[in-house]
């Protein structure tokens, strides 16, 4: 079987989701390869596999640009699909985050869902969501499969002690922990305001990962406003760091504002020590 998937292994660096998924398919004899759209048009595949179409594929700055992509990517598509390719679509949220332009995004994903052939969840409640939010898939093949683990991705060679050393944190202190990409839907502004509201005694609010959207720094610091309980460090975390963000941490929060299912999540729970 040959599959060209978007996105296959380029984000490894990001999020290893798709690196694992397909390094793991490979290893059952299943040929993977990243897309592109010549690829695309000039070999035939089996399946085509989207992740994230919204987010990725009409993500640029200029409408009249993202459009076109939008347009390209949905007659490539058509081209394939006369071909014999399947598209395969896995729904990781209930709607696309970071929309840059929401009217186009909108336009593109009910185009985009006409010409799924088959659907993927990881799990039961978002099969039963995409049912009933998307009336035309329910009498297209849709399969369960659990969300993939992160066990033995990242170093884990370091303790508590030496963790909170390197991120100096006071002696005696409770951490709670954001760890990961800061954008709107994630809702970091509000967990620091509501933090500093509630004031839980000897814990600090620890907030660390790339911006995303750039304001948000200016935002998260003004309501932060010098806090010494409240810890900002803005700026991607090489895979060797997260263990001591985690491994520091008592607790990790999560305050997205409406999600589906979460690598981040499942992470957490398997590195944070207790």
């Amino acid at each position: 079987m040959r599959i060209i998937a978007w996105p296959a292994f380029k984000t490894k660096y990001q999020n290893p989701y798709g690196y694992l998924l397909y390094s793991s398919m490979e290893l059952q004899g299943i040929s993977v390869t990243e897309f592109s759209l010549s690829k695309l048009l000039l070999k035939h595949y089996d399946i085509f596999h989207v992740h994230w179409p919204v987010e990725t594929i009409v993500r640029h700055p200029n409408p009249f640009i993202a459009g076109l992509r939008g347009i390209n990517m949905l007659l490539a598509i058509d081209f394939a699909r006369a071909r014999g390719t399947k598209l395969i679509w896995t729904l990781h949220d209930k709607h696309p985050h970071s929309i840059l332009h929401p009217k186009l995004g909108t336009w593109f994903q009910s185009e985009f869902i006409k010409r799924v052939d088959g659907c993927i969840s990881h799990c039961q409640v978002s099969r039963e969501w995409a049912d009933l939010t998307f009336p035309i898939l329910s009498n297209r093949p849709h399969k369960v499969i659990l969300h993939g683990h992160y066990r033995q991705v990242y170093p884990d060679n370091v303790n508590r002690e030496a963790a909170r050393k390197s991120l100096d944190i006071p002696s005696g202190s409770d951490v709670l922990l954001f760890l990961g990409n800061i954008d709107n839907y994630k809702n970091v502004p509000h967990l620091v305001q509501v933090f500093k509201e509630l004031a839980p005694p000897n814990w600090i609010l620890l907030v660390a990962g790339k911006l995303i959207v750039p304001k948000l720094g200016t935002q998260i610091s003004q309501v932060a406003a010098n806090d010494s309980r409240i810890k900002l460090k803005f700026g991607f975390v090489r895979d060797e760091k997260l263990q001591e963000y985690f491994r520091a941490a008592n607790l990790v929060v999560l305050p997205f504002k409406d999600i589906l299912n979460s690598g981040s999540a499942l992470f957490s729970l398997l590195i944070v020590s207790y």
